[in-house]
């Protein structure tokens, strides 16, 4: 059965419902009323609606929210709750012990705690009373490419009809060729499209090899008379059990709305040992006396788990092809010490945005002229803060005693350490 295929043209298409394509699709409609300027922008998301895929509740650093909405209270961002202080803990098998300093990049106080998935619906909301055309519900499955075999011209959604068999079946309809002037990854961490735009372009190349992190996340209601909900720290951190100090991880646990938290744990995919299985070590984890007695008698509402890209500064690709932007956590954007990713991703996505109206003002969609994104991303806090843990996870890579003088030594030195740049491996 064959079909042909329908293809529609945008003058932007974002390709990812998060915070990265969310923001870069509202700034761009803001710059594009500033300057006068009529563009078709289209954002696509994979899930049934935007934030159906953003799992979990998260601490959110606002400096980008508020450089892209200064009135995001009266706008009524979904905040859960602000920090009102933030603990730091290291796990035994039976105990736990709250360490008297935190890491600087971990002090929490007046950030926000938010629900991902009701802010990035939020967002979703704002980008589409601008004008940007959001289609859930499509992925996308290739990237489309001029005839140079360069130029990014757009991507192509999946099939949908297909049988188990993979062939269509009566109901089959074909992707849509979804054609755009500029196309802007934000799909996230080792998406696929993305991932074949590295083949192809060898935008890593001479980089450093990226370094992933899995977390296993839930949303826990909890009984009403739970303790937790009135204690003063609801920024939790700990690391230790039962990952223990050999491999890079650790657990969360954030206080949210309606006597809800938000609890995960990360493992790095650097591990060693084959048996270690990060969902096995989420369960370990509620199991353990300090985190069992928060969770005591909740009831799990949702699930889910990501990748995180936590390589750092050195792993960055580049950030502009012909044709094309990658933002987000795609592009490595992530600042791995503090463990945060969403303001570093809307940020990435207002710059890019920046960089579309200077080469649509110039006429001009050539890498070179995009590339002004990877000048503003150099010239920004964005930059700074990412420079700082550059070589953050190839420290906590380390064995024995030479992990924390390498972090230590980093920790003073605003990153650099004893070697600028680290190798993952002696």
């Amino acid at each position: 059965m064959s079909a042909e295929r329908e293809a529609i043209d945008f003058d932007v298409l974002f390709v990812g419902g998060g915070p990265a394509s969310l923001a870069g699709a509202i700034k761009l409609m803001h710059l594009a009323k500033e300057k006068n300027l009529s563009l078709e922008v289209a954002l696509i998301e994979k899930g049934a609606e935007i934030g159906s895929h953003a799992v979990s509740g998260a601490v959110l650093n606002p400096v980008a929210l508020k450089e892209l909405i200064p009135d995001y209270m009266e706008k009524t961002c979904p905040i859960e709750t602000t920090v009102n202080d933030d603990e730091f803990y290291f796990l035994s098998k039976k105990g736990a012990y709250k360490l008297p300093l935190k890491p600087r990049y971990l002090h929490n106080k007046g950030y926000y705690i938010i629900s991902l998935s009701k802010f990035t619906r939020w967002l979703g909301g704002i980008a589409e009373n601008l004008g940007v055309n959001i289609f859930p519900g499509f992925d996308g499955k290739e990237v489309l490419y001029a005839d140079d075999g360069k130029t990014i011209v757009g991507i192509r959604t999946g099939d949908k009809g297909l049988g188990k068999d993979g062939e269509p079946r009566e109901n089959f309809e074909p992707g849509i060729d979804l054609m755009a002037k500029v196309t802007v990854f934000g799909e996230g961490a080792r998406g696929s499209l993305i991932k074949d735009v590295e083949q192809k372009l060898q935008i890593a190349s001479g980089k450093m090899p990226q370094v992933y992190e899995t977390g296993i996340k839930e949303v826990i209601q909890l009984s009403k008379d739970n303790y937790f909900t009135t204690s003063k720290g609801n920024d939790i951190h700990v690391f230790g059990y039962p990952l223990g100090l050999g491999t890079p991880g650790g657990g969360f646990i954030y206080e949210m709305k309606d006597d809800k938290i938000a609890i995960g744990y990360l493992t790095a995919l650097s591990y060693e040992d084959p048996r270690i299985d990060p969902f096995e070590l989420f369960i370990e984890f509620k199991k353990h006396p300090f985190v069992a007695k928060i969770i005591s008698g909740g009831k799990v509402i949702e699930q889910g788990a990501r990748t995180v890209p936590t390589g750092g500064y050195f792993s960055i690709p580049e950030l502009a092809a012909d044709g094309a932007l990658f933002i987000g956590a795609g592009a490595a954007m992530h600042n791995t010490p503090a463990l945060k990713g969403i303001h570093v991703s809307m940020k990435s996505g207002m710059l890019a945005a920046e960089a579309i109206v200077n080469a649509i003002e110039k006429d001009s969609l050539s890498k070179d002229t995009l590339g002004y994104y990877q000048e503003l991303f150099e010239k920004s806090w964005l930059r700074k803060e990412i420079y700082e843990g550059r070589n953050f996870s190839q420290a906590l890579v380390k064995k024995g005693v030479m992990k924390f003088i390498h972090l230590g030594a980093q920790y003073f030195t605003k990153g650099r350490g004893i070697f600028d740049q680290m190798p993952l491996e002696e």
